[in-house]
């Protein structure tokens, strides 16, 4: 599991990508094949924050690991309603 912080936006959406990067480098060929991105804490999001969480999901899935979106706050549910993206993302209620 991966704890998203209370923001995740323009302005650190580097560092979070980096994080995310690292753990899926270090995590062995086929051993892991899920993985929970945990939102209950994330307060903040724009369009840069909602990138990283579908090229999270993509990169992931590339490795044949399930992602799953979990803990969303009704914000979070809003805007990835609002964007689609609640189609493409697993989200976990």
């Amino acid at each position: 599991m991966f704890r998203l912080p209370e923001s995740l936006t323009i302005h650190n959406v580097k560092e979070i990508q980096e994080e995310l990067l690292t753990y899926l480098q270090q995590v062995p060929a086929g051993r892991e094949k899920e993985f929970n991105l945990d939102c209950s804490g994330l307060r903040d999001l724009d369009a840069a924050g909602l990138q990283l969480l579908l090229s999270a999901y993509k990169s992931f899935s590339q490795a044949d690991i399930d992602v799953k979106i979990t803990g969303t706050t009704s914000f979070v549910q809003h805007f990835l309603d609002l964007s689609g993206s609640s189609d493409i993302l697993k989200i976990r209620r």
